[in-house]
């Protein structure tokens, strides 16, 4: 996996939501951070294996559009 420096990303939620979604991680055995970690990954690797690996230059391309 390319670039391992850790982000930190503020989430807003309803606060019922989140409690269930926490109920949900300990119940799994994670913290809410790490939950959401895999449902992350889980929702990445079904994009890729569906329209291919997603690659720098279409981050790139995302991230810096052309300005026409």
């Amino acid at each position: 996996m390319a670039g391992k420096t850790r982000l930190s990303y503020t989430l807003r939620i309803d606060q019922d939501l989140f409690d269930k979604f926490r109920y949900i991680a300990d119940a799994n055995g994670r913290s809410a951070n790490r939950e959401l970690e895999q449902l992350i990954r889980k929702l990445v690797s079904d994009y890729e294996a569906q329209n291919g690996v997603i690659t720098s230059e279409d981050l790139t391309r995302f991230f810096n559009p052309q300005q026409d």
